[in-house]
């Protein structure tokens, strides 16, 4: 995340890798996701998001992003994870 110092009174803020973009990312948790939801059922599969909402919050808190700034990339990951699971359900009833 990059603060940019403007010539005039604002400011921007650039977040390099924002959570909805992460595709291939967002794409492997889907899979997974949806394999152990058929494997084992909801309730481990819930503990596999838990852990990767755990994990990604993590890396972006300690890589300096704020709580509130993580969280809220944490909600757009989600969100393409959900996009993704959707896209999968839809291959698969065709």
């Amino acid at each position: 995340m990059t603060q940019l110092s403007l010539p005039f009174s604002q400011s921007a803020t650039v977040f390099a890798f924002p959570g909805n973009h992460r595709i291939g990312q967002a794409r492997h948790a889907a899979a997974k996701f949806i394999e152990i939801e058929q494997r084992y059922g909801r309730k481990r599969a819930d503990a596999y998001w838990r852990r990767i909402a755990t994990d990604y919050t993590r890396m972006l808190t300690e890589a300096g992003v704020s709580e509130p700034e993580a969280s809220h990339q944490l909600s757009r990951f989600k969100d393409a994870v959900n996009d993704a699971i959707a896209g999968e359900a839809r291959s698969a009833s065709r």
